[in-house]
């Protein structure tokens, strides 16, 4: 038989990685997802009695792999027992998968092999045995308890069972913790610092700190420069499996150095000076939830957030060009990218609010971050989307979608206006893009007169701005009138330009042509950040 190829993703990976929403069960579910398609994965396939000479990973990132295998019956073998076998490890978690005769086109191969994912997830899987009416449930999933928690008066299901299980492993040293040990790096993990890492949202938060935030992040134009890659293998079959193989390394190096540069700038000194003033063992004020391929997912403490995902967005950037110029230089790949960027959300929190709400919203304001940044008006000269974020601080009990908090929360109800007031303008770049948007130094410099104003006065001009645009201005120029009075009229100066220079509003730059204010944002950058990140400016990441 001839050459095959074999793939699976997980169904609903988010979902089961945050079921629960304790963060062990969260560190259970990611790490477990983790070495499914890592060690798992290997050392099924040598069980199986395949011989590694006869299989290629193309593609092993958290969640989903590709392999090419030169015999049709071992392709078979592992495709009739894969499901079960997962089944076995990460309890819960539903997987998808295609087996497909290449034919000697890798191309069509990945192609059919990609519909038929799709058509499988669309496909409802259905839990067997049923639940009974007699059967005890987890009350916090509803699925069919199978013991009490050790320690505690709680049902547990298998699924939490597993997660919880997998931790107290960690704990004793007994289990490589994957995704941390991707993020501290060799050297740290070897220090064993990666059992510093917390298990406890309280231990994130830490005991003054009322906020935490959740980070996520995605690669800009992938699927543009997979079809470049599709395209130039067209002429060049025999580099095909090469080729995308390379590319899925290049993309996991970069987005794990970036990470690890990250981690080495902002987590690891923060966690050192903490460590050096403390009586006591401390972890980590981070967690990372998911590291792999071009996704990162984290947990972080609120202050440390804004200056985390400059580094990371920044070392993307820096990593990827790098990567791609060592993996695939070779190739003479026509219109393959210099580098790759990077979007991102973040979603500032309180430490009991629902996790997966919370991601859920990370997830949303990184899209909206994604679809700003590729409108064709933004993107810089050399064609590149910028690397940008958007961020809200949520202050209700529940909120939605970024988009529904636009339309419903931040965007002003005043009638009586001719140019609806947004209390938003993001998202904002970082690195050196020179584009349409608005840079986050500029954001953070607008932040930093505001910290040398009246925090009363500018929270009533916030508001003002969203009940009356008319009363906004007049308050606006009664700031700056008081300002000047008291010998801050430099600061009242800069104040004005600063809103100038983003709004482009010369006649009142409360807002730009849109209607769209930065002042909230730039007040929860006062709020969130530490001093270090208004006296610098935000410039390197560093404090």
């Amino acid at each position: 038989m001839g050459e095959w190829l074999y793939a699976f993703a997980a169904k609903e990976i988010q979902k089961y990685i945050l079921q629960g929403n304790k963060l062990k069960d969260m560190v259970g579910g990611s790490e477990l997802v983790n070495q499914m398609c890592g060690e798992f994965l290997t050392r099924s396939l040598n069980e199986l009695g395949i011989d590694n000479s006869e299989y290629r990973i193309i593609t092993q990132t958290a969640g989903w792999a590709r392999i090419q295998f030169n015999n049709g019956n071992d392709a078979k073998r592992l495709y009739t027992v894969w499901p079960l076998l997962v089944d076995r490890f990460v309890p819960g978690l539903q997987v998808v998968q295609s087996l497909v005769e290449i034919n000697g086109d890798i191309n069509n191969a990945i192609e059919e092999s990609e519909k038929k994912l799709r058509a499988e997830r669309s496909l409802i899987q259905v839990g067997l045995p049923e639940i009974g009416p007699l059967i005890e449930r987890n009350q916090r999933l509803g699925f069919a308890a199978v013991r009490y928690a050790k320690g505690e008066d709680e049902l547990q299901d298998r699924q939490t069972t597993r997660k919880r299980d997998y931790v107290g492993k960690r704990k004793n040293k007994s289990a490589m913790t994957t995704l941390v040990a991707k993020m501290s790096g060799a050297e740290d993990t070897e220090k064993q610092l990666q059992y510093r890492w917390p298990d406890e949202l309280d231990d994130i938060a830490g005991s003054e700190k009322k906020y935490i935030a959740v980070i996520h992040a995605d690669g800009n134009d992938l699927g543009k420069t997979i079809r470049q890659l599709q395209e130039h293998v067209r002429s060049s079959p025999d580099k095909a499996i090469d080729v995308f193989k390379r590319f899925s390394e290049a993309i996991s190096q970069a987005t794990e150095s970036a990470a690890q540069e990250a981690y080495k700038r902002i987590i690891k000194p923060d966690y050192e000076d903490r460590a050096e003033v403390s009586k006591k063992p401390i972890f980590m004020a981070a967690r990372p939830i998911v590291l792999g391929g071009d996704d990162l997912t984290l947990i972080i403490r609120a202050d440390l957030a804004f200056k985390f995902t400059r580094v990371f967005m920044e070392a993307f950037e820096a990593s990827s060009k790098e990567a791609l110029e060592k993996e695939l230089g070779g190739f003479n790949i026509a219109g393959l990218p210099e580098k790759l960027t990077s979007c991102a959300g973040i979603a500032f929190i309180k430490k009991a609010y629902p996790f997966s709400r919370a991601y859920e919203l990370a997830e949303s304001l990184c899209a909206f971050a994604k679809s700003r940044a590729k409108e064709k008006d933004n993107k810089d000269k050399d064609g590149f989307v910028p690397s940008s974020f958007a961020f809200y601080k949520v202050a209700t009990s529940v909120a939605g979608s970024y988009s529904l908090i636009r339309e419903t929360e931040l965007t002003s109800k005043d009638s009586s206006e001719a140019l609806q007031i947004k209390l938003w303008h993001g998202p904002y770049t970082v690195g050196s893009h020179d584009v349409n948007l608005v840079s986050y130094d500029d954001l953070v410099t607008l932040a930093g007169t505001l910290s040398k104003l009246p925090s009363g006065s500018i929270r009533t001009l916030i508001t003002t701005v969203y009940t009356s645009a008319l009363k906004a201005q007049t308050d606006f120029d009664r700031i700056l009138q008081v300002a000047g009075s008291t010998g801050k009229k430099e600061i009242a100066d800069k104040f004005k330009a600063q809103l100038i220079k983003i709004t482009g509003n010369t006649t009142n730059p409360l807002w730009n042509e849109n209607g769209n204010s930065p002042l909230l944002d730039a007040y929860r950058i006062r709020e969130l950040s530490d001093d270090t990140v208004l006296v610098s400016g935000g410039n390197n990441g560093k404090s």
